[in-house]
């Protein structure tokens, strides 16, 4: 059986407190983003930076870039670069909320404890796919003409959002579990 370490070395308490604090941070963030991102929403780009991130292919990460002019390029730019620290706390919140949570099973419950501990890992492996996304749309920006970006971001992002969904499943299940 796969065995819980990830945040081991911090007491429960701990880990509440940190997961408390990064949600914090996360929320925070979400703010800053709503309001950074808000140029970006164009008819090419309706969800902002999102779109652009499901652009997949050239032409239509082009048509994008092009209603975004300079000006929302720079937006999308300082969009990116925060974004290296929400994708490290929400990544982390989500894997912490996986550890908390199985504490809160019975241990005969030994697959949804199995299928936790792996959605913990997989948590902090959507924050390296949303990094690798990052690095993707950020060379996007400066060099449009490479073909390869569009579909790399889709792909991580893709990646990304399904393990968070089915993070996110496998919560609310754990605290119907608990309750």
């Amino acid at each position: 059986m796969l065995k819980m370490k990830l945040f081991a070395s911090l007491n429960p308490p701990a880990q509440r407190r940190l997961f408390a604090g990064i949600v914090v941070l996360s929320v925070i963030l979400i703010l800053i983003f709503h309001d950074l991102d808000r140029p970006l929403q164009t008819a090419a780009a309706p969800w902002d930076i999102v779109f652009f991130e499901q652009a997949g292919g050239q032409a239509w990460a082009l048509r994008i870039l092009e209603s975004w002019g300079e000006s929302g390029r720079v937006h999308a730019g300082l969009s990116l670069g925060l974004d290296y620290l929400f994708l490290i706390s929400y990544s982390m919140a989500f894997s912490l909320a996986c550890v908390v949570s199985i504490r809160g099973l019975l241990p005969e419950l030994h697959l949804l404890i199995l299928l936790g501990s792996l959605l913990a890992w997989l948590s902090l492996l959507a924050g390296v796919l949303d990094a690798l996304e990052d690095l993707a749309l950020i060379q996007l920006l400066l060099e449009p003409e490479w073909y390869a970006w569009p579909a790399m971001t889709r792909w991580c992002a893709l990646l990304k959002f399904w393990i968070l969904l089915t993070s996110l499943i496998w919560l609310l299940i754990a605290w119907l579990q608990s309750h």
